[in-house]
């Protein structure tokens, strides 16, 4: 299935890079330099191996045994590509709701609904090619690194819990040390990490001599599907047992040596995570601003009592207005304040000073852009800070260039820096002396 195939690859780059000022204001082309964009990091050698494609001159006209074909109403296919790609078993069809889906701003994308049923009528058609095929024995592990100086890195699958949750393992081929990192989705995103990254630094860990696991929360990515819609993008309270589960069952003798890595909501699962576990460290990034609403929601939503329990759903069902919360973060944080002055103090709590009750580490990053709406006032900009680093048992990073996604080039590797070099020392054993050598991110 080709859904709104672009003719080439020099077209599909220009086509991002045309869509990303939709999303954010300081967008800008750098020649020569990786693509970044709000959904991927491509870098420089894939983008020019990318532009390289050109689908009117592949050596085969007909790409599979049945091939479907599904191009924007409102774009001009040319015509040498239809000639090219056309035969008994290229089926073309055509839809119009693209536009809703890309040419907007992500927050009010509307998902394609009708184009996606189309496609899937399409593929469960009868067909006289369809055969019986058997499913070859693949696998489940690999050695996937070796660098010189530094433990080889062995990776295998695994399925985690009664949920079966997706998830790979990345180990030294060597002693371990350290205690267990934890890294999984960031909204929909799947286990692999904003472009990648949790796949890069677990395997450079692993060769330091660390073990990590990325995997998948139930209904997303390799896991399996619910049954049931998701209460939300962010906050479906099952997804916390599933990062309890796989600290536990990959860590049996002490769950709490573990070190839990989130962004966004992931942060947010991370720290509530971390807090269940007792962890030695959690390091998160551009968690929401109202991670406290989100925590007290939560206690007051499996109270024992009837009444708080309402009181809890009648605030879950306004936590769980997404666009409201992404769209004005400070207005939502600013509302929630007032309404914990008539909560019971069990009840409103500061989720990061409890995790410095428990003595766990804790790295925050944000993004200048994150802490505050007129972060471009200084005034405004040292009441934040002082905000939040009035306690001396987290460390802040205030990362320059640092987006929501971790996707643009400068205030990513900054933070990932930043990050490394935190995990390595405080987690790994590995002192300030030795050379921790550069990061390779670039090709993922």
């Amino acid at each position: 299935v080709l859904w709104h195939p672009c003719e080439s690859g020099k077209s599909f780059l220009r086509e991002m890079n045309a869509l990303e000022p939709l999303r954010r204001d300081d967008f800008h082309i750098v020649a020569g330099a990786p693509v970044e964009t709000s959904d991927f990091v491509i870098s420089a050698r894939a983008a020019e191996e990318i532009r390289r494609v050109v689908l009117a001159e592949t050596t085969s006209r007909c790409i599979g045994e049945r091939t479907l074909i599904v191009s924007r109403g409102d774009r001009v296919i040319s015509e040498r590509l239809r000639t090219h790609l056309n035969g008994d078993n290229v089926e073309w069809q055509t839809t119009d709701e693209q536009e809703s889906l890309l040419d907007v701003d992500p927050l009010w994308a509307t998902l394609p609904e009708h184009t996606m049923e189309c496609i899937v009528a399409w593929l469960c058609a009868p067909s006289p090619t369809l055969a019986p095929f058997e499913v070859m024995h693949e696998p489940q592990s690999a050695i996937v690194t070796r660098e010189a100086g530094r433990f080889a890195v062995h990776e295998r699958i695994v399925e985690i819990g009664p949920e079966k949750l997706f998830g790979i393992v990345s180990e030294p081929v060597g002693d371990i040390q350290g205690p267990l990192v934890v890294m999984f989705n960031a909204a929909i995103e799947e286990h692999t990490g904003p472009s990648r990254l949790w796949v890069d630094l677990s395997r450079r860990w692993a060769g330091f001599g660390m073990r990590s696991v990325r995997f998948d929360l139930r209904g997303l990515g390799d896991s399996p599907w619910l049954a049931r819609q998701l209460d939300s993008e962010f906050y479906f309270a099952e997804w916390l047992d599933d990062v309890l589960v796989v600290a536990r069952e990959l860590n049996p003798d002490d769950a709490s040596n573990s070190v839990l890595i989130g962004l966004c909501s992931g942060a947010y699962w991370a720290i509530e995570a971390a807090l269940e576990l007792r962890a030695r460290g959690v390091c998160v990034i551009n968690p929401p601003m109202y991670i406290d609403a989100l925590h007290s929601v939560r206690k007051l939503e499996t109270s024992s009592r009837p009444l708080i329990r309402k009181v809890g759903n009648r605030l879950k069902n306004l936590v769980k207005r997404r666009w409201f919360f992404a769209k004005h973060p400070w207005m939502a944080a600013a509302a929630w304040h007032v309404t914990r002055i008539f909560l019971p103090s069990a009840y409103s709590e500061d989720i990061l000073a409890n995790l410095a009750d428990d003595k766990t580490d804790l790295l925050l990053f944000y993004g200048i852009e994150e802490i505050w709406p007129y972060n471009r006032i200084p005034f405004f900009r040292s009441l934040d800070f002082r905000r939040l680093t009035g306690s001396s048992s987290r460390r802040i990073e205030f990362v320059p260039g640092l987006d929501h996604g971790m996707h643009r080039a400068e205030g990513r590797s900054r933070a990932i820096e930043i990050l490394d070099q935190y995990v390595l020392e405080n987690f790994g054993g590995i002192t300030g002396n030795v050379d921790f050598g550069p990061i390779s991110i670039e090709e993922s």
